[in-house]
């Protein structure tokens, strides 16, 4: 059965009242229109809900306006009995964890930006996301425009959820991680000292293999140290000793990397049911052993430039 799309825009109307921004007024007209003058909202043929636009509000009343967008979100959020596919994509409105809370546990697909744009608010924390652990329906979730690490969340929720098909991890384009584990910094110095010897092997046959999305070999190096660093290895040890996951591997089929640093030891081994990896912006592969051993496994490798 095909479901109806409620889209709120949090945009602020082009007629603005005494040349304030009212992105609230637009947001209560949007939804007074849904539950109509009784207050009562027939919502059964929606399934799917968008929250896109780029807030404004007069700053004596921000945050009083805020919150009242918030609660508004929530009540629709509620009120759609079949809702499945959620996709959150205002520009400087950060998600909160009251939306995250209020969807159901019938969704199936999330999909959430989380860029703070010119909001002056901090991006969101992974607690924010944490109640997505226990969608256990969940079969598709995309995490864009990561202007912070999220893996914590983002490997608990693959590690319970045994419908999870689909994953998407892209950072923002101008992430700068805080390099502070010994791993992670390891992998950036290490991976500065054989990065010229490894892509000269790989030019010399003719390969692409750690070659990834960049079209020169100072752009690529240069991923080291400011570039998210996927890696599974305390994950994995975490993975065996809670036995979420049924023959010890997660259930992802396809994934989405953007502006990443691949730590493919611990990725080709704990990927079993992968299907396809799409690699986007500037990723590297810290050994150049997992897009190898994706394609021998017959995995389909993309690499997509933005």
């Amino acid at each position: 059965m095909a479901f109806d799309t409620i889209t709120l825009d949090l945009t602020s109307l082009e007629h603005q009242e005494n040349n304030r921004p009212n992105s609230i007024t637009r947001l209560r007209q949007e939804v007074n229109a849904l539950f109509g003058p009784e207050g009562e909202a027939d919502l059964m043929n929606y399934g799917h809900l968008e929250v896109t636009g780029c807030w404004a509000a007069a700053e004596e009343s921000a945050e009083i306006e805020l919150e009242e967008a918030y609660s508004l979100i929530v009540k629709v959020i509620s009120s759609v009995q079949a809702l499945s596919h959620f996709n959150w994509m205002p520009l400087n409105f950060p998600i909160q964890s009251s939306i995250i809370e209020a969807l159901p546990a019938r969704v199936s697909s999330v999909s959430v930006s989380l860029a703070r744009g010119d909001s002056p608010r901090v991006p969101p924390k992974q607690e924010v996301l944490f109640p997505l652990v226990f969608i256990n329906g969940l079969r598709s979730l995309s995490l864009v425009d990561c202007e912070e690490s999220y893996q914590t969340v983002l490997w608990s929720i693959c590690l319970r959820n045994q419908n999870l098909k689909t994953v998407r991890y892209m950072m923002a384009s101008n992430y700068k991680p805080k390099i502070s584990s010994g791993n992670q910094d390891a992998i950036a110095r290490v991976g500065r000292e054989v990065a010229a010897e490894m892509m000269a092997r790989e030019v010399a046959r003719g390969g692409y293999r750690a070659l990834l999305c960049a079209n020169n070999y100072g752009r690529l190096n240069s991923a080291f140290g400011w570039a998210e660093c996927i890696e599974f290895r305390n994950r994995r040890f975490a993975r065996n000793a809670l036995g979420h996951t049924a023959n010890n591997v997660l259930p992802i089929e396809e994934l989405t990397l953007k502006n990443v640093v691949v730590d493919e030891l611990s990725l080709a081994e704990i990927l079993d049911n992968l299907k396809k990896v799409v690699f986007k912006g500037v990723c590297f592969d810290a050994g150049a052993r997992f897009a190898e051993e994706a394609t021998e496994r017959g995995v389909e490798v993309v690499f997509e430039e933005i």
